[in-house]
This record gives structure tokens, C-alpha cells and sequence, in this order.
């Protein structure tokens, strides 16, 4: 990172995130854009696990056959190994989040390992909105990233 082009060195990333880095290229390229200015982009294991599992859902709703899927996730999974840390928060954490009104899960667990690392939350959803939780949302972080000549 070049001193502070960027208001923080780490993000949260929630499942719909990274269902999107699977299915979409603007969501993969934005992730690319991020890693390439040295931000660390972590997960909570619920997060990635049912992120790949939706991803699995949709592929198959979609019509494609179950090798098909399984090779598509086998590649997922190693993308999203490549980009982001899967990281189990701390039971203070857990605490904490649960305080906040996040009820046992992802969110919760994904919350905590926010609250832990003081990290903000990319998140495409307003599940974290109003828990005193920084959250970016990928359009707007897409769109200040263009702002700082980033994008």
C-alpha cells in the first residue's frame, strides 16, 4: 500500500462478497484491484463455506451437472484460497458480536472477527448496517478506489 491511499490495510469479507468474486467478474476484478494495493481480505469459515455451498446451489439450479459444479467449486475454492485468509475469531469476539445483536452464524461470526481485528466489513447486503460495524459496500468502495486513482 502507497501510506494511506487507503483508509484501512485489512477488510471483512462477507459471503455475498465472495459468492460474487466466484460468479461475476467485476466483484473478482475489484478483489484483484484490492490485493494488488496490499490489503489483506479475510473471512470467517462459515462465511467461505456457505458461500461456496450457495455458489454450489445456484450452479446446479442453473442446470449444470454435478461434475461440472464440483470442478467450478474446486477452482472457486482455490481462488478464493488465493485472495483471502479464513480466519476463526476469538471467543471474546463472539462475545462481543453476539452483544451487538448478531445471532449465532456467519454474520455473527464474520462481526467478530471484524470487531477483533478492527477491520471494516465488504459486505453487498445491510446485515451489518447499524451494529457500529465500518462497512463498505463494493460499489462504493469501487467507486473511491476511481476517486484515489486506484481503479
Amino acid at each position: 500500500m502507497d501510506g494511506g491511499s487507503l483508509p484501512f490495510e485489512a477488510l471483512a469479507l462477507d459471503g455475498s462478497f465472495l459468492q460474487g468474486v466466484l460468479l461475476g467478474r467485476t466483484r473478482r476484478v475489484l478483489a484483484g484491484r484490492l490485493t494488488r494495493e496490499g490489503v489483506f481480505l479475510l473471512t470467517a469459515p462459515l462465511q467461505f463455506a456457505t458461500a461456496l455451498n450457495s455458489v454450489r446451489l445456484r450452479l446446479l439450479d442453473r442446470g449444470l451437472g454435478t461434475s461440472e459444479v464440483a470442478a467450478f467449486l474446486t477452482e472457486g475454492e482455490d481462488l478464493l484460497a488465493e485472495l483471502c485468509t479464513v480466519i476463526e475469531p476469538g471467543r471474546g469476539a463472539m462475545m462481543e458480536a453476539r452483544n451487538r445483536g448478531f445471532k449465532p452464524g456467519k454474520d455473527a461470526e464474520l462481526a467478530a472477527l471484524a470487531l477483533e481485528l478492527g477491520v471494516p466489513v465488504l459486505t453487498s447486503d445491510g446485515d451489518f448496517w447499524g451494529r457500529g460495524l465500518a462497512t463498505w459496500t463494493p460499489e462504493n468502495l469501487a467507486s473511491y478506489l476511481e476517486s484515489k486513482g486506484l481503479g
